[in-house]
């Protein structure tokens, strides 16, 4: 007989044996002041709509349900909907509390844990689930500058290390609904994961957040294709005609 072998993820998802908690760090080029702002404020609901949706191109976003005190408010964090073999999942959102502190390190740690809130009810179209999460930041360390040759002389100039810092995230959902505890042949195929590392994407928020700041802003334009061809035949016909037309003179204006 064939041993046994032990199905570690068979029972995932039931009561007592939670999802397993996921982790993934990102090299952010920013100060950990501001991967720190961006985290807490790039991902804010710039337009409050009902149901609320995320900003567009982000992953996830967030209302303030309530401040509490300098360093613990309640948001409200919304998720687009997720793909999973063999139909799409109806939108999770979370109903957290937020903790934030600053250590003398100069690291930074932002915690999330779910809760009920009596301000923000369960929405129709989504799910709600339950979310343990926390993102720490964390400085280089203390190093040397480094000596740079100046290409004058031999003299040389000490350059300050380029500011980076190091985002990292663990994270625990419980996606509830359907998936994947409902259904008995999809239990241990990794979907109540799949939401954990959509989570995880929150950091490339932050990073496209931060990277963008760092740009002069390109401005878009969306104009009727047929209205550029017309203002493209315009200025066409205007070089092309003679500078005497231009100026609104006929030839025998012109004396010599």
């Amino acid at each position: 007989a064939f041993p046994t072998i032990p199905r570690f993820r068979s029972d995932v998802g039931f009561e007592g044996q939670p999802f397993p908690p996921l982790k993934a760090s990102l090299v952010l080029k920013a100060k950990s002041l501001d991967a720190f702002m961006s985290l807490m404020c790039s991902g804010r609901i710039s337009t409050p709509t009902t149901p609320p949706v995320p900003n567009s191109g982000q992953i996830a976003s967030f209302r303030i349900i309530e401040t509490m005190n300098d360093h613990l408010d309640v948001i409200h964090l919304v998720f687009r909907p997720l793909y999973l073999f063999p139909s799409w999942t109806a939108p999770r959102d979370f109903v957290l509390y937020r903790f934030w502190k600053h250590d003398d390190d100069g690291t930074y740690q932002i915690y999330f844990d779910s809760v009920e809130h009596v301000d923000c009810p369960t929405i129709a179209g989504y799910v709600r689930g339950s979310m343990h999460s926390v993102f720490t930041i964390a400085p280089l360390k203390q190093s040397k500058p480094r000596p740079v040759t100046s290409s004058v002389g031999s003299s040389s100039s000490q350059v300050p290390d380029m500011k980076e810092c190091l985002l990292s995230q663990t994270v625990q959902v419980d996606p509830r609904g359907w998936v994947p505890t409902k259904i008995s042949f999809l239990r241990n195929q990794g979907y109540g994961d799949a939401f954990a590392i959509m989570a995880l994407y929150q950091m490339l928020d932050v990073q496209e957040a931060l990277d963008t700041s760092r740009f002069v802003a390109v401005p878009k334009s969306f104009a009727d294709p047929s209205e550029k061809l017309q203002h493209g035949v315009q200025q066409k016909r205007l070089f092309t005609e003679e500078p005497s037309a231009q100026l609104g003179m006929n030839s025998g204006d012109i004396s010599d």
